[in-house]
């Protein structure tokens, strides 16, 4: 199982940390993989990281450069509907 962490900014879940397996003949190659799962960080989705701090420095950056906009983050599909089925749950 791989490694991972939760990244969050201003108690936002921005993305997961994956930590990247490499070779041993590979010492300096990246660490870790950006997840994003907010539509703000998206252009950092899969970028890959020397260092945890790193990463967690750069998805600080881009939503705190996005935090003071009107812009909102892509929240799920956008052709979401309402479910009314039989089974009682809307």
């Amino acid at each position: 199982m791989r490694e991972s962490r939760v990244i969050e900014q201003n108690g936002v879940f921005v993305g997961a940390a994956v930590r990247l397996e490499h070779p041993p003949h590979q010492p300096s190659a990246p660490e870790w993989r950006f997840v994003a799962v907010n539509g703000w960080l998206a252009e950092l989705d899969g970028s890959q990281w020397p260092s945890l701090d790193e990463l967690r420095h750069a998805t600080a950056r881009g939503f705190a450069n996005r935090a003071g906009t009107t812009d909102r983050p892509a929240a799920g599909p956008t052709n979401f509907q309402r479910d009314t089925g039989s089974h009682g749950i809307v």
